[in-house]
């Protein structure tokens, strides 16, 4: 047996039988000093291509050590900017017509749902809002707008960022917005 089959079994087996960044690093490692052995070795062209095709697949699947709670970490270090970017983004949209955004309170409650096609993850964040009425905006008699809504605030997390568009999901906590979730979609980590 050559050792391009012995390096493509062994990469293999450990492939199957070991999960985590880590590990995966460890074995994408291995793959390298199998690939610079195979042109020391000058082995056939043959197994110089399942050596590459073994590098790619480490490529792609380096991202599945992603953890929920590790991507949670990231959101909470950059908390702050990301809800103040939302608020920006989201008061100035001028949504809901009439009404000026009067305060806002970030709760605890989140949901975590992933993509499963695209890797994408989208964080439901809670949010206490309050409004006033604009003068002349038709909104000034109705008395509901002075009450507190429950909302959620929309986050993504896509190439090992977090981002905001300023969508607000109205009257939706972040457990109710995660039940809205399409077929492709998953529940991955939430406060409840």
């Amino acid at each position: 047996m050559s050792s391009g089959w012995k390096s493509f079994r062994v990469v293999s087996v450990i492939l199957i039988r070991q999960s985590g960044q880590a590990r995966l690093k460890r074995s994408s490692e291995f793959v390298a000093r199998s690939a610079s052995r195979t042109s020391q070795h000058s082995l056939s062209q043959q197994s110089a291509k399942r050596v590459a095709i073994l590098r790619k697949i480490f490529d792609a699947v380096s991202g599945m050590g992603r953890s929920p709670e590790r991507t949670m970490q990231s959101f909470e270090r950059n908390r702050q900017d990301l809800q103040d970017h939302c608020l920006a983004i989201a008061t100035a949209s001028g949504k809901p017509r009439g009404l000026r955004w009067a305060k806002c309170d970030w709760l605890d409650t989140f949901a975590l749902v992933e993509n499963r096609s695209t890797g994408v993850l989208t964080l439901f964040r809670g949010v206490n809002l309050s409004f006033e009425a604009i003068e002349g905006g038709g909104m000034e008699d109705v008395d509901a707008v002075s009450m507190i809504r429950d909302a959620s605030a929309v986050f993504h997390f896509q190439d090992k960022r977090w981002g905001t568009g300023g969508r607000v999901l109205f009257n939706m906590t972040p457990s109710m917005a995660a039940s809205t979730v399409t077929a492709d979609e998953k529940l991955v980590l939430t406060s409840d």
